[in-house]
């Protein structure tokens, strides 16, 4: 069964950046999934395959667990660095509904021009409670969220650069019975 909700993902762009400036700085980076893989390919010209809006795959029970998150547009997502020596953090879903936070993290401090999409490791979890009051609180909401089983993610560009699109990549992601599937675009706002 497939379901796909659209989402008005200017609000949810709107109160990321907002909220990324009133929060702490670094949301704590949760244990990576061995079970998603990572493959690097070049940034072209029609590398992404899966669409930038969320495309949810399984049973009734799961896809109503996933309201908000199916059907999120995903062109333009904020992300916020976190307490690893270098990691990413976004989320994709509703300000009052569930969200999926996707993680990445490489052990080690690189230069700002490196593109580090080759080296990095990723975990995605599902979260019920929405958003927080800001940025940080949200990201660090997944210590009660339920972690996706395993995924493959492709990775096209990761630099941890403020102020533009540094981290394009496309994935999909076993959830309980159900895939989730969705490229994505991300800036660290200035």
């Amino acid at each position: 069964m497939r379901r796909v909700r659209a989402l008005d993902s200017l609000a949810l762009v709107a109160f990321g950046l907002s909220a990324a400036a009133c929060g702490k700085d670094e949301v704590e980076s949760p244990p990576m999934n061995a079970a998603i893989t990572n493959e690097a390919r070049p940034l072209e010209p029609g590398c992404f395959t899966l669409p930038f809006e969320v495309d949810c795959d399984g049973p009734a029970d799961d896809l109503a667990l996933l309201d908000g998150i199916c059907g999120a547009k995903t062109d333009f997502l904020s992300w916020t660095a976190t307490d690893a020596p270098a990691g990413m953090a976004t989320w994709v879903g509703p300000r009052k509904g569930p969200l999926l936070l996707v993680f990445n993290r490489l052990d080690r401090e690189p230069s700002a021009t490196e593109n580090v999409s080759k080296e990095l490791g990723y975990a995605a979890y599902v979260v019920r409670q929405g958003m927080a009051d800001d940025v940080v609180d949200t990201l660090e909401q997944w210590r009660e969220g339920e972690p996706v089983e395993s995924g493959a993610v492709i990775t096209f560009d990761a630099h941890f650069v403020a102020c533009k699109m540094s981290w394009e990549a496309e994935g999909v992601f076993l959830w309980r019975s159900t895939t989730i599937a969705f490229a994505w675009t991300a800036a660290e706002p200035c």
